[in-house]
């Protein structure tokens, strides 16, 4: 997705007419669902990574809640792979025009332990992707 959003080349988008945001058109709460992210979130003041382990997991049952929301996540977005690409495209000009740094992505680590084709596609999709961001504009 992040492939075909460098692909695409889009008009400036209209400006849309603004909202009253201070009355609510509808005012029940909203269901929330589980979003899979297609860019990193910002790194806050301390990564959570580096905080030490409340607690050390037991093993037992695996709650399969989380982890069947993520793969539905993962299905729509396939599944609107089109529409996600043109949003992100967006984003990413968003970021250009604002003079965000260029994203490098970092090759995959342990794609040894892979097998051969994997570990060539996830080798081919890092050198795409940056390859792809070459044209973005130098901020160093």
């Amino acid at each position: 997705i992040f492939l075909m959003a460098l692909s695409m080349e889009l008009a400036p988008s209209m400006p849309r007419e603004g909202r009253n945001w201070f009355r609510p058109e509808d005012t029940r709460p909203k269901a929330r669902r589980l979003i899979f992210r297609l860019a990193p979130a910002p790194s806050g003041p301390f990564p959570d990574s580096l905080r030490p382990v409340a607690h050390i997991p037991q093993p037992g049952p695996v709650d399969a809640a989380p982890v069947t929301a993520r793969w539905q996540a993962m299905l729509d977005v396939l599944k609107h792979a089109r529409r996600r690409a043109t949003r992100l495209a967006r984003t990413i000009q968003r970021w250009q025009a604002a003079g965000v740094a260029k994203p490098y992505v970092l090759p995959m680590a342990r794609t040894h332990r892979l097998k051969p084709d994997l570990g060539l596609i996830a080798g081919a999709f890092t050198s795409l992707i940056n390859q792809a961001l070459a044209r973005w504009p130098d901020t160093g």
